[in-house]
């Protein structure tokens, strides 16, 4: 077992800044829409105009899917990453370049979902305002959720950014090392 620090620092620095672009460019049109409530009443039929197209419910469903099929695609690259770095410092074994992948794959997943996980907590107020704005019903005070309900759902993302963040690190692992691994099993070939 040879695992190298540099090669699963750069790997995993990869993958995490990969999956942070990437987690900000798919939250940006939800910010678009959150900020013009109009579009959100266009979206779900309330206004008195006419419905969006397909195209753009498929846009943003096609981006829902990328942002959870990314993720996976990146720890495998991760895993391959490694081992190519590996393999450019000292010939790398199957065994080294499962473990490494694995590592690096988790290592950069744990920190995408720590840090998008800190978003959506900073974001949450401002979202919730908006929503509870927007959507209230006659008596309703407009100026936002109670206090006890932001923290009950601040509580909710954190709670659910810890199990993203466990299970994130399985998943990273796994498809790290099958990166790793068929790149490590190419490179011995080589050798």
């Amino acid at each position: 077992m040879n695992i190298k620090s540099r090669p699963l620092l750069i790997a995993a620095g990869i993958s995490f800044g990969v999956q942070l672009i990437f987690t900000l460019i798919s939250t940006v049109p939800l910010l678009f829409i959150q900020f013009n409530p109009q579009i959100l009443e266009r979206l779900f039929g309330l206004a008195d105009t006419p419905a969006p197209s397909g195209a753009i419910l498929g846009g943003l469903l096609s981006l829902g899917l990328l942002a959870c099929l990314c993720p996976y695609v990146l720890d495998g690259i991760a895993g391959g990453v490694y081992a190519f770095l590996h393999n450019r410092i000292e010939a790398i074994d199957l065994q080294d370049g499962i473990l490494g992948g694995a590592a690096s794959g988790a290592l950069g997943r744990i920190l995408a979902t720590a840090v998008g996980t800190a978003i959506s907590v900073l974001m949450m107020p401002l979202a919730m305002s908006q929503f509870s704005a927007e959507f209230a019903s006659p008596g309703m005070p407009t100026a936002g959720l109670p206090p006890g309900a932001m923290a009950i759902m601040a509580a909710s993302s954190v709670i659910s950014g810890i199990f993203g963040i466990i299970i994130g690190a399985v998943s990273g692992a796994v498809m790290g090392s099958i990166g790793g691994g068929i790149t490590a099993a190419v490179l011995e070939r080589k050798d």
